[in-house]
């Protein structure tokens, strides 16, 4: 089942006016792209970074689109026969109304997670647990912001049984617009770092930030927080419903314990919840993975599933590409963990690869993006982490990240071993000479930075001989 939405419906929950077509016609979802969107979909023209989607009105009617939304004059020429116009003040807060509206029409448990990183992930695991008992909706990629998240929500309908939606956010002020537009049962804040700098300035700042999801949630929700970090459990004292925790912590109301990374297998620990616990093996790498599951954990938890039904979630569930991937060719294994990065990703993603390496240690980095004023000496004190932590070689890209390299030099780390690029062919050809059989290598950075380029240069050209896994 599909959602679908009337243009009556459109107009009233956005205080729209209908310019062209009949109020009845009925629309089978909403897409703001016009390369992929769906016969008899209706088109919402947005005015993006990069795109302003009234540009693309009339390609998306070549598609098959049967209406458009748009809040500038595109309609003076006329429509095709059929096809619906509505007129709306501003497209971005109509098609949050509409999301909000749609929300209220399906009023399922949604669950709504926040944090410096690890929400994708941590999505991705509780969506994999609860789709033991539900039929689950859940925001597709990363698509966590003022619009991916309404987009989300749009999809929603009756054969759901819950929601489970990631929130992001570069400024003050948006968690709190998601929160009151997604309305959450279960909120959940996975961590609190150096992240969106750039746009809050301070880590006090970020924390104020994601606070918003605990302190704009209304009636009997729960809110679960990481018992680990002291700047989230800080948000306990706004929630109005019941606060659960996770952690490693012995007084978390779902812990871990006895946890330890296997190559070839993953991050094997002991779940624990209550009086109960049971082993699991989570199939991806790292103990900081780990604050990602018991999260997942804990929403099942609180939803009151049984640790043998947390257990098949966690151990069914799929990692995503770039996301501490392990590649292994030609006798070198990849860790190809480029999907984006901050501080707390790197230092746990550095700690992995320590821990399951039996060759030469390689760290590839890229630039960390949106540190703002900071970024220079953050990168600077990550080189001199990156050497007590006992990398072997530091290959690095960008400006920022060159940064790393100068602070590893300055750390004591032997400057032979460290290797800044500006280019990356030429960082690419370096690594493809100098690397080897036994070696590992890290590859990380912002998503800006498309680190993933280098990964796939690295394998396309490695004979695929394989470690025996």
């Amino acid at each position: 089942m599909t959602p679908s939405f009337t243009a009556s419906e459109i107009v009233e929950s956005t205080g729209g006016e209908l310019v062209h077509g009949q109020r009845d016609s009925l629309f089978s979802g909403v897409s703001i792209d016009s390369r992929n969107i769906g016969e008899g979909e209706l088109f919402w023209a947005i005015k993006g970074e990069h795109h302003n989607g009234n540009d693309y009105v009339y390609d998306a009617l070549e598609k098959g689109a049967a209406g458009v939304v748009s809040d500038k004059a595109i309609f003076a020429p006329g429509l095709p026969g059929g096809v619906v116009g509505i007129k709306v003040a501003a497209s971005l807060a109509a098609l949050q109304r509409l999301a909000s509206h749609n929300r209220q029409k399906n009023p399922v448990p949604l669950v709504a997670i926040t944090g410096s990183n690890g929400k994708t992930t941590t999505k991705e695991i509780t969506a994999s647990i609860l789709k033991k008992r539900f039929e689950v909706l859940k925001n597709e990629g990363n698509l966590n912001n003022l619009i991916g998240v309404p987009l989300t929500l749009l999809k929603l309908h009756s054969d759901h049984e819950v929601a489970v939606v990631e929130m992001g956010m570069n400024r003050r002020g948006e968690i709190h617009e998601l929160t009151t537009m997604a309305r959450p049962d279960i909120g959940v804040i996975t961590n609190i770092g150096e992240a969106h700098l750039e746009g809050l300035g301070h880590v006090e700042n970020i924390k104020r930030a994601k606070g918003e999801l605990v302190e704009a949630m209304e009636g009997e929700h729960k809110v679960i927080l990481n018992a680990d970090d002291p700047a989230v459990m800080e948000l306990a004292k706004f929630a109005r419903g019941e606060v659960i925790t996770f952690g490693f912590d012995g007084k978390a109301h779902v812990r871990a314990e006895k946890a330890e990374v296997e190559w070839g297998k993953g991050t094997l620990f002991i779940l624990e919840a209550g009086e109960k616990r049971i082993p699991v093996l989570l199939p991806i790498y790292g103990i900081h993975q780990l604050y990602n599951a018991l999260a997942a954990s804990t929403v099942a938890y609180a939803m009151g599933f049984e640790l043998e039904e947390m257990r098949e979630g966690l151990e069914e569930y799929e990692s995503y590409s770039g996301r501490m991937e392990i590649i292994s060719k030609g006798g070198i294994t990849i860790i190809n963990d480029s999907y984006n990065a901050n501080p707390p990703s790197l230092r746990s993603a550095i700690e992995t690869m320590i821990k399951l390496a039996d060759g030469r240690k390689i760290a590839v980095l890229g630039d960390m993006l949106e540190l703002g004023e900071t970024a220079p000496l953050i990168h600077s004190r990550l080189g001199r982490y990156v050497h007590e932590k006992g990398v072997d070689m530091l290959v690095t890209f960008g400006a920022l990240a060159e940064k790393i390299a100068e602070g590893a030099v300055n750390s004591g780390m032997d400057s032979k071993n460290v290797h800044a690029f500006d280019d990356k062919s030429e960082l690419i050809r370096y690594l493809k000479d100098e690397s080897g059989p036994g070696d590992w290598l890290l590859v990380k950075g912002s998503r800006g930075m498309k680190m993933e380029e280098i990964t796939a240069a690295l394998t396309e050209d490695i004979d695929d001989k394989g470690r025996d896994d």
